[in-house]
């Protein structure tokens, strides 16, 4: 109705006559209707369509992006940010932490911190040491990541983890597993030998309850130092490896004519030096 009214006024003092009616002249292609996603605002991305349940899994995020609920986001911590002049940073881009890694924390007396000496992509420098402190046989130390809003595990479902590491000496053996809130074992999944320089390492979990507050583990009873990076999470039902099912079925029972990505724009970002530029996201995913 506001509408009407606005171009009738507009008619009116144009000195012309506007007729509407309801009634459809001219046929409206279905290709125009279509899916709006927005990639960057309310995790409709990462944490949301894309399957990817590890938050922050390069630990290239250093204190930005964090998730409220999630991590420990201090009140203000969206405040304005004034860069300084000679900072190289964008006039609005806060400055990294190079010691905040979350929302990875560590467990059962181990130690963790980021480390820039080693990577296995220079152009992801940053990757996290682990020193498990281990006494006991059964100590269980590592480390624990509680994905986006918790990790929903479902009975029988398989989950593909990837990840690089490199130990200092020896063999470091790692077992990765879901758990519950209390910290219950969810999952069954072989040991990995950790050995040697950086090098991939592949394993397939599979759930043995549903729970859908359960967090990511990789736990060691060994005492050797560990490094880690690049560490990926997704369901064995992921389409094409990337998407989560439900999301992606949802999306294509609408029939869209098209998806719009992003759903803003591609300037997204604090000023030039962190607008999204797409040519640098070509490539291996894990660089």
């Amino acid at each position: 109705m506001h509408l009407a009214v606005a171009l009738a006024i507009v008619a009116a003092v144009a000195g012309q006559q506007l007729s509407i009616q309801n009634v459809q002249k001219f046929p409206i292609s279905p290709l125009l209707y279509s899916a709006f996603f927005e990639s960057e605002i309310n995790y409709g991305s990462e944490g949301g369509l894309y399957a990817e349940l590890i938050a922050n899994r390069d630990f290239e995020t250093l204190g930005h992006g964090l998730i409220p609920s999630v991590e420990s986001v201090a009140s203000g911590a969206d405040a304005p940010y004034h860069a300084g002049e000679g900072s190289g940073l964008d006039p609005h881009e806060p400055p990294a932490n190079p010691q905040d890694f979350r929302p990875w924390s560590a467990i059962n007396g181990a130690t963790i911190t980021t480390d820039t000496s080693t990577q296995p992509f220079p152009s992801n420098p940053t990757v996290l040491k682990v020193v498990p402190n281990c006494r006991a046989p059964a100590c269980a130390a590592g480390v624990h990541n509680p994905g986006y809003w918790s990790i929903a595990a479902r009975k029988g479902m398989e989950y593909n983890l990837t990840f690089y590491a490199k130990v200092d000496a020896g063999t470091v053996r790692v077992q990765a597993r879901l758990v519950s809130g209390s910290g219950q074992a969810l999952t069954v999944g072989p040991q990995i030998a950790l050995t040697g320089d950086w090098a991939l390492y592949s394993v397939t979990i599979t759930a043995t309850a549903t729970d859908s507050a359960a967090a990511f583990e990789l736990i060691t009873s060994d005492e050797g130092t560990f490094w880690l990076d690049s560490v990926s999470l997704f369901p064995a039902d992921a389409v094409a490896g990337l998407f989560r099912r439900d999301i992606f079925e949802q999306i294509g029972a609408m029939k869209p004519g098209f998806v719009r990505v992003p759903g803003g724009n591609y300037l997204e970002g604090n000023g030039p030096r962190t607008r999204w530029n797409w040519k640098t996201t070509i490539g291996a995913r894990q660089a």
